[in-house]
């Protein structure tokens, strides 16, 4: 399931903030207490920490293995590797790329004190003269650590030579079984140095099938998402359709927009009415579906060239359907949609009772039955113990309060 992966993530955000120290709030809340630039109205709605706060959770998803010390699922005839340990360079640039955000804490600090370039070079000059038969002037060895390091950052990484990852595909693209749940190795270590925020929040282009990174991106907006922020925003005028496969999560017009924090979109103003299309879905700004619609209007405009039929005996052979007729049809062809889809609900019997699976902050779990016509108030009973718990069916996948009554299971996780 997709929020046992978002765990282990936000599980590295609390050691690199809090270390061993026991967690009393959210992760989030623990970052935004220690957030530097947060201002004192501002709250964790802010768009700058938001912003913050996602790219620092983004790093981690990019370095899971190395931070975390567990190697991804295997795949088929894939030996396992030797034992895997917590790499201390990836904690290091964690740690630094949490300080360049604003996070700030006295475990953040220690782990930039512990700098693996000084470690190796103090082991090198160590290791090339016996400190039996040499030693070093005391003043001048840090010098010589820096001149060291210095050596080291004049190293360029090596570029791989690999395709680089798409969202979309020609090909069949990542198997069902694949999309939930912690990463295979060889979608890690492909689509790891793609896992960015341009990747993230960029329009898909239409294709076949979706890849693995584009699931990585799913799985991010689904937990993690966008945020709002106040200003005009530019939007959609010319009545096209939007809402198709390759719309981007941003809204239209805010993919490139420019100073504005990370996975931020623009908040539309209340006061102006979107422009909606013709869309997929097919409903108009007035209710009513697109061919009923279109079935009015032609009713009013009876087609060019159409041969009136008789007012006595039957029509011409070479007349068209009358308007009202098409709209008769029309009407027909959705009351059986939904007297299908009534019938499709009403052979969905759920059971009288549903469980309330509990997750606290210290993987101890609570299991809770009650009728399900009572889960709604059970279930705000316990949100009002930690108002940032999420919640979640027995496939992992996020609900609402109000879904609460339609799953069998409902699983409270108190520490994302």
């Amino acid at each position: 399931m997709d929020f046992k992966y978002v765990r282990r993530c936000t599980h590295m955000v609390k050691q690199l903030l809090l270390g061993d120290a026991p967690l009393e709030c959210t992760v989030e809340q623990t970052a935004f207490a220690a957030f530097r630039h947060r201002k004192a109205e501002a709250d964790r709605s802010d768009p700058v920490f938001q912003g913050s706060y996602k790219l620092l959770c983004l790093h981690v998803m990019q370095n899971l293995t190395e931070l975390s010390g567990e190697y991804p699922l295997l795949e088929d005839n894939e030996k396992p590797p030797s034992e895997l340990v917590p790499d201390p360079r990836a904690w290091f640039n964690l740690a630094k790329r949490a300080s360049d955000l604003g996070f700030e804490s006295q475990t953040v600090t220690n782990r930039l004190s512990n700098d693996p370039d000084r470690a190796e070079a103090k082991r090198a000059l160590l290791n090339a003269r016996k400190p039996d038969l040499y030693s070093y002037e005391s003043s001048g060895f840090d010098t010589l650590i820096t001149t060291i390091i210095d050596t080291f950052n004049k190293a360029h990484r090596v570029q791989e030579r690999q395709p680089q990852s798409t969202l979309t595909c020609s090909c069949p693209g990542e198997p069902l079984n694949r999309r939930c749940g912690r990463q295979y190795s060889s979608a890690y270590f492909r689509d790891r140095h793609s896992l960015t925020a341009e990747n993230f929040t960029c329009c898909v282009e239409k294709d076949a099938d979706i890849t693995s990174l584009f699931v990585r991106r799913s799985v991010f907006l689904a937990f993690w998402g966008l945020h709002d922020t106040d200003g005009q925003e530019r939007f959609n005028i010319s009545n096209e359709d939007e809402m198709d496969m390759g719309e981007s999560p941003l809204e239209s017009g805010d993919a490139n927009m420019p100073d504005l924090p990370a996975f931020t979109r623009r908040k539309r103003p209340r006061d102006q009415p979107r422009a909606t299309g013709s869309g997929r879905s097919g409903l108009k700004p007035d209710g009513t579906s697109a061919p009923v619609k279109g079935a009015k209007k032609q009713a009013a405009t009876p087609a060019k060239g159409a041969i009136r039929p008789a007012k006595v005996g039957k029509p011409s052979q070479s007349s068209k359907p009358g308007p009202r007729s098409i709209q008769k049809s029309v009407e027909r062809k959705l009351n059986k949609e939904n007297q299908d889809a009534q019938k499709a609900n009403q052979k969905e019997v759920l059971p009288t009772e549903a469980r309330i699976e509990i997750k606290n902050m210290f993987d101890k779990k609570v299991i809770q039955t009650c009728r399900r016509q009572s889960v709604i108030q059970a279930v705000e009973g316990l949100l009002r113990q930690s108002p940032d718990a999420h919640l979640f069916d027995k496939e992992g996948r996020g609900i609402i309060l109000e879904d609460c009554v339609n799953v069998d299971c409902v699983l409270i996780d108190m520490e994302l």
